[in-house]
């Protein structure tokens, strides 16, 4: 049976059966337009980002008549969370990145028998590998075959350790460990308090671009990355 897992739980926990294979939207990097007097047409300036997806899956449900609204709360408030992670049954190697799911109106087609639709809005229409969920050394992150990534790395030590990525320099001064996040644009402690404030640098010089790219660093310290892969 074809099954899916949305914040590390799967549809079929929750009894819940897919109807159909989802159709999955092809990645759309985001431009700007730009119309210039006496010139054909429009001048089209494309960035890094991408934008939003929707991700559309048909679902029911069958169960006992007087336990029917329960299971439909219960379906609600796996499908309420936000910012999480969307995998398919049939692609379980990679996830989206999921802002929000929006689910239409359950139609009660028989007293045990419930279908509604939960749209899943993916933040950037990419597919993340779970791989790149995983610490790696700088050596093994030097070649990325996909798309621009942004990374995290995550250093253990003592004293200013400086990185360099690219020919950019980053530094940040800590007392154990840290984690560079170069997304959110965030260091932070391993119990999660920010220490921006301890590092020099901009994040996005950190960022692993495709193809070959030189990573290290200086000083006595441990250096992991965690690359977040990322393709089409």
């Amino acid at each position: 049976m074809y099954d899916i897992c949305y914040g590390g739980r799967r549809a079929s926990e929750f009894g819940v059966c897919i109807s159909d294979r989802p159709d999955i939207p092809a990645a759309k990097k985001k431009m700007e337009s730009i119309e210039i007097a006496g010139r054909d047409g429009m001048l089209y300036l494309e960035e890094e980002a991408y934008e939003e997806s929707e991700i559309e899956i048909p679902m029911n449900y069958i169960g006992p008549e007087d336990a029917w609204m329960e299971r439909w709360r219960l379906i609600q408030g796996w499908l309420s969370e936000r910012n999480t992670d969307l995998i398919l049954g049939d692609d379980r190697n990679y996830f989206f990145r999921i802002s929000k799911v929006e689910i239409d109106t359950n139609e009660r087609s028989s007293r045990r028998i419930g279908s509604f639709k939960a749209v899943f809005i993916s933040k950037d229409g990419l597919s993340y590998l779970q791989d790149g969920l995983a610490e790696y050394s700088c050596k093994a992150v030097r070649y990325n075959p996909y798309l621009l990534a942004y990374p995290t790395y995550h250093i253990s030590g003592r004293g200013v350790c400086e990185l360099s990525v690219n020919g950019n320099s980053f530094s940040v001064e800590l007392t154990g460990e840290a984690y560079i996040d170069t997304e959110r644009k965030l260091v932070y402690r391993s119990d999660g308090t920010v220490m921006n404030k301890a590092a020099k640098g901009d994040f996005e010089d950190l960022f692993l671009l495709p193809g070959e790219n030189e990573v290290g660093y200086h000083g006595a310290f441990q250096v992991q990355v965690i690359p977040n892969w990322r393709r089409l």
